[in-house]
């Protein structure tokens, strides 16, 4: 069974358009991340780290060290219940090329 079928279609469909927005305005990613509250906002915070995480180049390593930071906050602060919800919209997205599987390794631990 495909994991982007049934009634997540809609869903699904908000969500590509709302990772595309993210990608178009990757530049205030942290900005966003500083203005909302993980435990409140997990699944927004989720997105915007997918998008940091794919599109990272990573060649200055304090962006690493930051971007890691910033995985290793969400991690201790996320809200488990949205993590849980968040788990078929992930592997959708996966399976649609628009996260890398190092991305879902990491949303898998969480």
């Amino acid at each position: 069974m495909n994991i982007c079928t049934g009634d997540y279609n809609e869903l699904y469909g908000k969500l590509g358009k709302f990772m595309e927005v993210l990608l178009k305005h990757a530049s205030n990613l942290d900005t966003i991340l500083e203005t909302i509250s993980i435990p409140q906002h997990t699944l927004g915070v989720m997105a915007v780290l997918l998008v940091k995480l794919t599109t990272a180049t990573l060649q200055n390593p304090a962006d690493g060290h930051c971007l890691l930071a910033q995985v290793q906050d969400f991690i201790k602060h996320s809200n488990k219940e949205q993590v849980q919800l968040a788990s078929n919209i992930c592997k959708c997205l996966l399976s649609l090329n628009m996260i890398s599987s190092t991305c879902w390794l990491i949303i898998d631990f969480c």
